[in-house]
């Protein structure tokens, strides 16, 4: 069978003519390299090297808080998302304690985010308790601060950890509050990336969330640093580039057929020839997407079919 699509030698010739025809069009086409720099601006919530840290400090802190006594079984890190601070503190339900420290030198605050029960839980267990504390109150007092500082130390060492492997930073606590809106550090407006965690208790098997939450003025800043010179911002484009280009496209060629009747088709019989649309001496296209990008002709090569390139289509 594989015979019947071989070309005639005229008519390869008539191709060949065809395609050089074509060929000296092309080459008188402007080329142009893939213009890098006009990508737009990277989503900063899919950025490997974010996740990468909320990734590590999750890790790190699950074996950290063992040390201290806290049997915590699991800690999962959560999905990362950009969101105004008050369109997330308005679907707060229950009261929350927010713990707001600075990344020195970095501008503006970041801040940890707990239920207020889940914190007292958590002082009964720092004092060797097994049972969940059925305290209601809202506000955490000096003396049980005191008592979670061992556990707030352990977040910002092993957060300060992660983020010092791309750009030194030291963390200072700047304050802590119950006002959801967190007025008086200027959060309510602002667009924050906030990475939800959970954490889940062996015996009770209970899951507990607390919030990340960074201003995105730092989260920019972080990463204008870790880039670095504008030399290396031209390196981690080239990264950027090398990754892109490595992606695997599905590559089509579509040869559509005639109309055909139904009391044809169940006339077929083996030998039978089923014509299709295109004449064999004309181009086909290629498609990625359904959408068709280039033309060119089919015919073998090396014993594959095989379509030989003739040109881009809609090239300007």
């Amino acid at each position: 069978m594989e015979e019947n699509f071989n070309l005639s030698p005229e008519e390869i010739e008539k191709i060949k003519q065809i395609y050089e025809e074509e060929e000296k069009q092309i080459k008188s086409m402007e080329v142009k390299p893939f213009p890098i720099e006009k990508l737009p601006k990277v989503d900063l919530s899919s950025v490997p090297l974010i996740e990468h840290i909320i990734t590590s400090f999750a890790n790190i802190l699950q074996t950290e808080i063992v040390d201290i006594g806290l049997e915590i079984k699991e800690i999962e890190w959560g999905k990362i998302e950009f969101i105004k601070f008050k369109e997330f503190t308005e679907n707060l339900g229950e009261p929350y304690y927010f713990i707001v420290f600075k990344l020195k030198p970095l501008p503006s605050y970041a801040v940890l985010a707990f239920k207020t029960g889940f914190l007292l839980d958590l002082v009964g267990r720092l004092l060797g308790g097994t049972e969940v504390l059925k305290i209601e109150k809202e506000i955490i007092t000096n003396t049980e601060f005191q008592i979670l500082k061992d556990f707030f130390n352990i977040l910002f060492k092993s957060l300060e950890e992660e983020i010092n492997k791309f750009f030194y930073v030291d963390i200072e606590l700047a304050g802590t509050s119950t006002d959801k809106y967190l007025s008086r550090f200027n959060f309510s407006e602002k667009k924050v990336m906030l990475a939800e965690f959970l954490i889940t208790f062996p015996e009770s098997e209970s899951k507990e969330k607390f919030y990340l939450i960074f201003d995105k003025e730092i989260i920019d800043i972080i990463l204008e640093k870790a880039i670095g010179s504008e030399e290396e911002a031209g390196d981690f484009k080239k990264l950027i580039w090398e990754n892109i280009k490595d992606t695997e496209i599905e590559f089509n060629v579509k040869l559509h057929a005639m109309p055909i009747k139904l009391e044809d088709i169940l006339s077929w019989k083996e030998g039978d020839f089923i014509l299709l649309e295109e004449f064999a001496n004309k181009p086909v296209k290629g498609y990625i997407d359904d959408t068709p990008i280039v033309e060119g002709y089919l015919g073998k090569h090396k014993s594959f079919f095989a379509l030989m390139f003739l040109r881009w289509l809609n090239q300007k």
